[in-house]
């Protein structure tokens, strides 16, 4: 399995699950960064929004050629049960015809399964495959916690 963890993080969170993942995996990581930064109240109210209408927002190049990869990892946080702007660009602007997905769906406490069968859905419509989608709730949680899970996690696909 070649793979590639891409992930979108605004409080660093998704970032630790992200890289700790991929740390295991012995795979590269590429953050997706939108071009416009938001703050973690602009996130939880216009982002929100944003989100739970399947808006994309504009994000800088990732300058990565995925055809050299069967599987692709994306991490996200959820805004209102549905992935993040910045993840619906991700999914828009990437051809995933004949590969394995697997998403990482973090929270703070709120439900996942919204944000897993849109995310789903959009990569079935664009050829690809979803193997499974794993949700880590983050609220309270220590950095080792989340290392720890994330290194549970990329134990199944080792």
């Amino acid at each position: 399995m070649k793979a590639i963890v891409v992930y979108y993080s605004l409080t660093g969170k998704t970032k630790s699950i992200a890289e700790g993942l991929a740390k295991e995996l012995g795979c590269e990581t590429k953050q997706i960064e939108e071009v416009k930064k938001r703050s973690i109240v602009g996130a939880y109210i216009l982002g929100a929004f944003t989100a739970m209408r399947g808006k994309v927002s504009e994000i800088r190049p990732l300058d990565i050629d995925m055809q050299a990869y069967d599987t692709v990892v994306i991490a996200t946080p959820v805004w209102a049960s549905s992935p993040v702007p910045a993840i619906n660009a991700f999914v828009a602007n990437t051809s995933f015809k004949n590969k394995n997905t697997v998403f990482i769906i973090s929270s703070a406490s709120g439900d996942d399964s919204k944000a897993a069968t849109l995310l789903t859905n959009k990569i079935h419509a664009k050829g690809g495959t979803v193997l499974h989608h794993h949700a880590i709730k983050t609220n309270g949680l220590k950095e080792e916690d989340i290392n720890r899970k994330a290194k549970d996690i990329a134990g199944l696909y080792k």
